[in-house]
């Protein structure tokens, strides 16, 4: 399945570009913690307006910062509430709810533990599609690979190369997708290839 993600640094008109290139899915950056604090995207809105009207499934991913355990309930609270804001009761969006790891703030030894914390929270309150992307190097430097298959936690990894090597390395986890290029369009489109249907 051919899905992209996609935030404020596309043009306002990719979801038409992204139709072109045979998208089957949508990924859209829901926000970021900017000076210690939640934020909304810019585009988000507009771009799963545009993405819903071309009967795109869609997912989203925060980027996050979070250092200690306040910072993850805070950025955990605030996808939750944008859901509910964007998707309404207890719908989830389609292609799941994804912690974007790759922010140098968050190469820290205790990582693992904080985003375990943040996914089991959000799994509390009802989500069942909530995962971990990061590049390979970053779930095996930062990461509990075993811990993370043994809770279930869907990934999505980032390596541009002609394999997914923590797919094959690690069958075990539940793997939802696999980023293979930053360049798609020749400049700067995310392209993935997605293992599980909505």
């Amino acid at each position: 399945m051919t899905v992209f993600d996609i935030s404020f640094w596309q043009d306002d008109n990719v979801i038409d570009k992204l139709i072109r290139y045979g998208a089957e899915g949508v990924i859209l950056r829901l926000g970021l913690t900017f000076g210690g604090k939640p934020e909304l995207d810019e585009k988000y809105a507009m771009f799963l307006s545009k993405a819903r009207a071309a009967g795109l499934p869609t997912g989203l991913y925060y980027y996050s910062k979070m250092q200690n355990k306040d910072m993850a309930l805070a950025e955990a609270q605030f996808i939750n509430d944008k859901v509910y804001e964007y998707y309404g009761g207890d719908a989830e969006p389609e292609l799941g709810v994804w912690f974007d790891m790759e922010d140098e703030t968050t190469k820290i030894a205790e990582i693992n533990r904080l985003t375990m914390f943040a996914i089991k929270t959000m799994r509390d309150w009802y989500f069942k599609k909530v995962g971990i992307y990061a590049s390979y190097s970053y779930f095996h430097d930062y990461l509990d690979l075993a811990e993370i298959e043994q809770r279930r936690i869907p990934v999505w990894v980032a390596q541009y190369s002609r394999q997914n090597d923590l797919l094959l390395e690690n069958p075990g986890l539940v793997h939802h997708g696999w980023q293979f290029t930053e360049t798609y369009d020749g400049q700067t489109l995310d392209g993935n290839e997605w293992y599980v249907r909505p």
